[in-house]
């Protein structure tokens, strides 16, 4: 968690208020780099990019059963 909180300036765009990522060719909004996507939605929050639903929804934690 720390080094994403330390690490979490990295490639993505920013498309409908939402953090988004290039797959191959085409812009993915399913993928996630983990805490460096949290991050990110923080800090881009913070700035104005990111809507507080989106940003919300980057703070969930998921659990998996196994």
């Amino acid at each position: 968690m720390v080094f994403g909180a330390l690490n979490y300036d990295h490639f993505y765009f920013i498309r409908d208020k939402k953090i988004v990522y290039k797959d191959n060719d085409t812009i993915s909004h399913n993928l996630n780099y983990g805490y460096k996507t949290v991050f990110a939605n923080i800090f881009e929050h913070r700035r104005g990019n990111v809507s507080l639903l989106n940003y919300e929804d980057a703070l969930k934690v998921n659990l998996v059963a196994a």
